[in-house]
């Protein structure tokens, strides 16, 4: 029996895939030889997690051991270890699935943590650490007559090995053999698929509107999703959530993520305990790339206790979307933390909506 939390991530990952996919910009062959300056800035979408920290989440359930990268998982999966495969809904490839080479990723995000634009050192990316890394990605089609980058067309060996990056590393990573040339183009620009030229990137076309979003996942970790040699044992239910949850922002990008739970103070009214009132802001939404570590410490504080007191909650989640005053949360226990106060004001909250028509998520896992 699989854990729960593998359950809980596959729904978590596609929803937040959702959250982000917007209708590509199509061209010709999906390559793109226009202006890059067609494309502003997009605001991240705000997603707000409200864990239920309740006490029927301490009660246990099998859970798989953690995948390790370092070990190979039983071939018998049917997936090669050597590929990368990849959807763009957030679902598990099938065996026969689009996959591209191991060699042919470019994307350094997915195979480094950064902080900000300095690289963590070699095997922290998600791709390792979890198995699996969603962002808005792109194929160079490196056949002599095209040169050009586009979206994910893997249907043969040759296509297979055409070099692949990512939105992330825009500016900061490029071509793993093309030294510092950090930004991707078409012919005649470039021949490789990068640049040193901002000025001749295609970054702002292919990747427009929030296109060309997927998930990809390292060929062993789909093995170790089937693996019957996998060992589980009884985890609390409330572990396995901070584990779907850590994978999730660990694999995420493009994306600002909070959490919330619930109060567990003593409430007592003529002589009886009335239980929480409601739930405090644990993390504000952020930047995924930002905040990391911030976020799992804070995350790995949380713990179960408390009543279920999910509409309450809610009514402050949104307080904390409308930058309102705050109610429930400074009186919670624990109280709200760092970062979620407007400056100046202490009584209010800081909105994380910092566009009109930016895309905003209250979540109750």
């Amino acid at each position: 029996m699989k854990s729960a939390y593998q359950a809980i991530n596959k729904t978590c990952i596609g929803f937040v895939l959702g959250c982000c996919l917007a209708t590509p910009v199509y061209a010709d062959d999906i390559e793109i030889y226009t202006d890059a300056n067609l494309i502003g800035p997009l605001a991240q979408p705000n997603i707000m997690f409200i864990m239920d920290s309740s006490f029927s989440m301490a009660a246990t359930l099998p859970a798989s051991e953690p995948y390790d990268y370092e070990k190979t998982y039983a071939l018998a999966g049917g997936y090669d270890p050597t590929k990368v495969y990849y959807t763009n809904d957030g679902s598990i490839p099938k065996t026969n699935g689009d996959y591209f080479d191991w060699a042919a990723n470019h994307c350094d995000h997915s195979l480094q943590e950064y902080v900000g634009d300095v690289a963590q050192g070699e095997f922290t990316g998600s791709l390792y650490t979890t198995g699996m890394y969603s962002g808005q990605i792109a194929q160079f089609n490196a056949a002599a007559s095209k040169l050009a980058w586009r979206e994910l067309i893997t249907n043969n060996a040759t296509t297979r090995a055409y070099p692949i990056e990512c939105i992330q590393d825009h500016g900061i990573h490029g071509s793993k053999t093309v030294g510092a040339h950090h930004f991707i183009a078409n012919k005649p620009d470039t021949t490789t698929g990068w640049t040193n030229n901002e000025a001749k990137t295609v970054a702002g076309v292919i990747w427009a509107n929030n296109a060309n979003n997927y998930v990809l996942f390292a060929g062993n970790y789909l093995n170790y999703l089937v693996d019957p040699a996998v060992v589980a044992s009884n985890v609390p239910l409330f572990d396995q959530l901070k584990n779907a949850i850590a994978i999730l922002v660990a694999s995420a990008s493009n994306i600002n993520i909070g959490l919330m739970q619930y109060d567990s103070k003593i409430n007592i009214i003529s002589g009886i305990d009335q239980g929480g009132e409601g739930g405090a802001v644990m993390y504000p939404a952020l930047d995924v790339n930002l905040g990391r570590q911030d976020f799992y410490s804070r995350l790995k504080t949380m713990a179960t206790g408390n009543d279920p007191v999910i509409a309450e909650t809610y009514f402050e989640a949104l307080r904390y979307f409308g930058g309102k005053e705050i109610h429930f949360g400074d009186t919670a226990n624990p109280s709200n933390q760092t970062g979620t106060k407007e400056n100046g004001n202490p009584k209010f909250y800081e909105t994380p909506i910092t566009e009109t028509c930016q895309k905003n998520y209250i979540i109750v896992v």
